[in-house]
């Protein structure tokens, strides 16, 4: 699975991936309400209420705070010059996820914003996590035989 917030989410909800890929995404929805650009900082209280109000709410469904739930390695990709997701978000899923015993590749990109548009960029970032994902399921297998 791929993604961002999605694919960390459907890692805590769901036990049927050989592996996720996180690109540009949110693991601490706490953390995105109070560091992201002004654009983007009423976009939460759309989905899941006005924070501190609902603070509750955002720490249960943020993945870091359910980070038992995941099973999986995780592969984590971000630009290093987002100003809609900090990066700090992928470096702290990386750290969590790292502490917990899992597999976890991080790709950073120090030219790159939200959204990949550098063409090698791009293509070292789906070789690399195509490598990831070919090795995860590997082990996968052979774990089913």
């Amino acid at each position: 699975m791929q993604g961002g917030f999605t694919a960390l989410a459907a890692a805590v909800h769901s036990n049927v991936f050989a592996a996720v890929g996180c690109h540009y995404g949110i693991g601490d929805l706490e953390l995105l309400a109070s560091d992201t650009h002004k654009f983007e900082s009423h976009y939460l209280e759309h989905l899941i209420g006005p924070y501190p109000e609902q603070q509750e709410r955002y720490v249960e469904r943020s993945p870091i705070h359910q980070l038992e739930k995941i099973e999986c390695p995780v592969f984590i990709s971000h630009g290093l010059r987002d100003h809609v997701v900090s990066v700090n978000q992928a470096q702290r899923m990386a750290e969590a996820l790292s502490a917990k015993g899992l597999e976890v590749d991080v790709l950073l990109f120090d030219d790159e914003r939200h959204g990949y548009t550098q063409e090698a960029n791009i293509a070292e970032q789906l070789v690399r996590e195509f490598d990831f994902f070919a090795k995860a399921f590997e082990r996968s297998v052979d774990l089913c035989n």
